[in-house]
């Protein structure tokens, strides 16, 4: 028992720690990844019967993305776009 309340006040001064939230501070929120807005188009790259496909980066992080931009007229050619 000795050992786990050890732990547990070890876990409750780290999460009082100024640096371990500042390092908590620092996690990344996936809800930029839904936004357009939130990437820079890199390039254009070649194929796509569907669409245009692009190369973008994730303004935030820098990370590197594929997107694909399928225009629809139809609600059965959303449906095909939302299957690939």
């Amino acid at each position: 028992m000795g050992n786990q309340e050890s732990g547990e006040n070890q876990n409750l001064a780290q999460n009082e720690n100024p640096a371990h939230q500042q390092e908590c501070s620092n996690v990344f929120d996936p809800s930029l990844l839904l936004k357009y807005e939130n990437y820079r188009v890199i390039k254009k790259l070649q194929g796509g019967a569907q669409g245009k496909t692009y190369l973008m980066e994730l303004i935030a992080t820098g990370k590197k993305y594929v997107m694909k931009k399928v225009d629809y007229l139809e609600e059965n050619d959303k449906q095909q776009a939302d299957y690939e």
